[in-house]
């Protein structure tokens, strides 16, 4: 075989090994992956089942983990009642108590009045703002005429293509420019639009609008001025009967109420949720008892699906039968594979070692043959992945059996022919034997001489009473040694 022979059936051999090795290892994950994936659909299957169980809440005393589970559920959502009854009580309470004092404040800002009514300043001041107020609410209403007004016939100058030209130029006032033919065809065409009365009309309203904003502005500072000195004189008032004070109990009491508020319509939330499922007490337990069903057997399930009277509980105690048996059947594939798996695995690994250590022995050359046939190499390599033999086993057979052919020599090369069949003929890797012993010490040393002359390097030697024959040849610095026994 050539040198390149031997190396394309290690390769192909690493190469299926290497195929193998990841078919079964793509396999393997796959069922692993599925034995995940059920197994997370089957926890769900048990959730649904616990929390069909706990909403109907049926007497299990014969399991008692799922029992204190349900009593626990049951103690959680009672603490959730007590806790709303505490809130209501004390939102009624704080109610009350803001209705008194309302009712308090109602009575000191009377007396406030009555103060400030008596209180000739706090009289001519109030009526200064309550006119000032009157005529802030006049100009008010005044502008918003005005400024629609303005707004519409501005916008009718505004679309006037010869009118808003003439603006653009500014014609008619005093930074007005042209040259006389450009002066002579704006002067002819302010004539025909009547330019002077409608850019009179035109300033007019803009001079409108800003008068009207100036006196409405005036007007409500005065107003504020006003408000802030009356505001003052009101609150020196409160101050003097004690209704400030109420007032900021009012304020902060008022803060009690909206947030008291807000949390009974979280607990009452919450606390629906709890009922009807979807809380997180309710979730809580049901994981728990979801725990505890998957460690039971099935006629226990079953005999908790028929404490419910939903049918829901029993179709998906169906499910988990199915889940179950799918788990482990990937179980058992997993279980098929993973010996073959670490076997083909070794194997990969010692043929890897001996490619590596082919490459590196230079037994890989091209200018190497070798006097053996491939199916001695494949049953070694059997013998190799069975752990019989090492990995260098093979590379030694092959140093003991490598020659370099002459391409000059067509006789070398028939006796290298004919060494090989003989090799092959015989079943042994590098051992022949003789057909007879009778033959005579001179046709031995007849046929020595022949052999010697044909192959120009194969010398013998033999002893007649001995029964033992001995032979070397060499062929390009290759060396095949046979020994026959008679």
């Amino acid at each position: 075989m050539k040198a390149s022979e031997v190396s394309n059936l290690i390769y192909n051999h690493e190469v299926e090994l290497e195929r193998r090795s990841r078919e079964l290892n793509t396999n393997i994950m796959f069922s692993r992956e599925k034995i995940v994936e059920l197994k997370r659909e089957l926890m769900s299957i048990y959730q649904q089942m616990a929390k069909v169980l706990l909403l109907e809440s049926p007497n299990v005393q014969d399991i008692n983990q799922i029992n204190q589970l349900i009593d626990q559920l049951k103690s959680q959502i009672a603490d959730l009642n007590n806790r709303l009854s505490s809130l209501k009580q004390k939102a009624e309470k704080d109610q009350q108590n803001y209705n008194q004092l309302t009712a308090e404040a109602e009575e000191l800002e009377k007396r406030r009045d009555d103060l400030l009514s008596q209180d000739p300043a706090f009289v001519s001041l109030n009526n200064k703002y309550t006119q000032v107020d009157n005529e802030a609410l006049s100009i008010d209403e005044l502008s918003h005429q005005i400024q629609e007004e303005a707004d519409n016939k501005l916008t009718e100058y505004d679309s006037n293509a010869s009118f808003h030209y003439l603006i653009q130029r500014k014609f008619g006032q005093p930074d007005y420019r042209g040259k006389w033919i450009f002066r002579n065809l704006d002067n002819w065409l302010a004539r025909q639009i009547d330019f002077p009365r409608n850019f009179r009309n035109y300033n007019m309203l803009h001079a409108m609008k800003q008068e009207i904003a100036k006196r409405q502005l005036t007007m409500n500072q005065r107003l504020e001025a006003l408000s802030a000195e009356r505001d003052t004189m009101i609150a020196g008032a409160a101050q003097n009967v004690g209704l400030a004070e109420v007032n900021q109990q009012l304020a902060r009491l008022e803060k009690v109420l909206d947030e008291g508020h807000i949390n009974i319509k979280k607990l009452h939330e919450e606390l629906r949720k709890n009922i009807t499922g979807d809380g997180v007490l309710f979730e809580s337990v049901t994981a728990k008892i979801a725990e505890v069903m998957q460690t039971l057997p099935l006629d226990r399930l079953n005999t908790l699906t028929l404490k419910t009277e939903s049918s829901l509980d029993d179709e998906l105690l169906k499910r988990v039968l199915a889940t179950k048996n799918s788990i482990a059947s990937f179980e058992n594939d997993i279980a098929t594979l993973y010996p073959e798996w670490v076997r083909v695995g070794t194997e990969y690994d010692r043929i890897h070692a001996m490619a590596q250590s082919f490459i590196n022995s230079d037994l890989n050359r091209s200018k190497y043959h070798y006097d053996i046939g491939m199916n001695q190499i494949e049953t070694i390599l059997v013998s190799i992945f069975s752990g019989d033999f090492g990995s260098r086993h093979l590379l030694e057979i092959l140093k003991s059996v490598r020659y370099v052919p002459s391409n000059n020599s067509s006789s070398s090369s028939s006796y290298s022919s004919s060494s090989s069949s003989s090799s092959s003929s015989s079943g042994g890797f590098w051992s022949t034997s003789s057909s007879s012993s009778s033959r005579s010490s001179s046709s031995r040393s007849s046929s020595s001489r022949s052999s010697s002359s044909r192959s120009g390097g194969y010398s013998s030697s033999s002893s007649s009473g001995g029964g033992s024959f001995s032979s070397s040849s060499s062929s390009g610095g290759g060396k095949f040694t046979t020994t026959d026994s008679f």
